[in-house]
């Protein structure tokens, strides 16, 4: 039972991170969208 809890958690551990990634990722993409968009308004 302990067992297949701690790989439970460990399983959930690594989905967690894994998603915290992916939206990290998105974050600097848009910002760097936005960045793009606002550099070419201040040309």
């Amino acid at each position: 039972m302990l067992v297949s809890s701690t790989r439970m958690m460990h399983c959930i551990g690594g989905h967690l991170r894994k998603e915290r990634f992916q939206t990290t990722e998105r974050l600097a993409h848009i910002e760097t969208f936005h960045t793009q968009v606002i550099f070419k308004m201040a040309n």
